[in-house]
């Protein structure tokens, strides 16, 4: 603040433009003494003023470059949707997921990108989120990529509105989850082939509790899946082999090595039967046997 005792008007301008709050006039009355703590309280309210507003601007600049790195460097695939499901903002890693360009993927719609069996869906969801009837929604879905093939992603869409409940925009968080599905899809190809082998298979825990059995078992000992699962192979035992069989088994089995041979078992309505069987034991990562699988093949006509 600049007190002093003549001060012309367009050089009182310069003064305040080169940073004064204020300027007092002397006067011969000392009027201005009585201002002056008045001028004083003003001039720091000021400063302090825009100190914190600096400190705000700050803070809020300091906030938004931290969201930015979090945006770009997600490991998932992030974007942002207007209200007509268009892509506002996306980042880098769900270019990479789709194979476009950043330019590319920017103004182009969800249904678009969406697989044709899945647009459906997706836009029950997202009308149910634009209105209000969700506050946020997870599903599966599919994505067409570039290359037109497809990608499943698990989809988490949340949406952002104003204090009068308006919707603004949505913001959605897209994570690859394909090597999942090709799992499970050879999970199921492979539960399909074991059922339909001609062949009767069991899987076992580690402890010989049968958890699993194919149609082909139920076939060749009358006992239906829900009979034997949780119960041991022990309920198919004739009696024909002694312990001493059993013990070699197992012994051979625990070591991890495949047991293979030809033995009688009792079927359920107590009707005896050879049968050819093998003995597999599953490892763990550490070498642990974690499953047996018995495969076994009825030689009964053989004899």
């Amino acid at each position: 603040m600049l007190v002093t005792g003549t001060l012309q008007e367009q050089l009182a301008l310069r003064t305040l433009e080169r940073g004064a709050d204020d300027y007092l006039l002397k006067d011969a009355g000392n009027r201005h003494l009585e201002a002056l703590p008045f001028a004083v309280e003003k001039t720091l309210y000021r400063k302090a003023f825009y100190e914190e507003k600096q400190r705000l601007t700050r803070e809020l600049q300091e906030d938004e470059r931290r969201l930015r790195t979090i945006f770009e460097n997600a490991a998932s695939g992030i974007i942002q949707l207007d209200e007509k499901e268009r892509l506002l903002a996306v980042n880098d890693r769900l270019c990479e997921m789709l194979g476009f360009t950043r330019e590319e993927l920017l103004g182009k719609s969800v249904h678009e990108l969406t697989y044709p069996e899945d647009r459906p869906r997706t836009n029950e969801l997202n009308a149910r989120i634009h209105d209000g009837r969700l506050p946020l929604f997870q599903y599966e879905k599919r994505y067409l990529k570039k290359d037109g093939s497809p990608l499943w992603v698990h989809v988490a869409v949340s949406a952002a509105r104003d204090e009068n409940g308006r919707f603004l925009y949505s913001t959605a968080t897209i994570v690859d989850i394909s090597s999942r599905k090709a799992a499970e899809a050879q999970v199921r190809l492979q539960a399909a082939a074991l059922e339909a082998s001609p062949d009767a298979i069991s899987v076992s825990d580690s402890k010989g509790t049968i958890i699993w059995v194919n149609a082909a078992f139920t076939k060749l000992t009358g006992y239906r899946a829900e009979e034997v699962i949780g119960r041991n192979h022990r309920i198919l035992n004739s009696g024909k082999q002694d312990d001493a069989f059993y013990k070699e088994m197992w012994e051979t089995i625990e070591r991890g090595g495949v047991c293979s041979g030809e033995l009688v078992n009792r079927r359920k309505d107590g009707t005896l039967y050879r049968e050819e069987i093998g003995i597999t034991p599953l490892l763990d990562e550490q070498g642990k046997t974690t499953h047996y699988v018995a495969a076994t093949r009825d030689t009964t006509d053989r004899r």
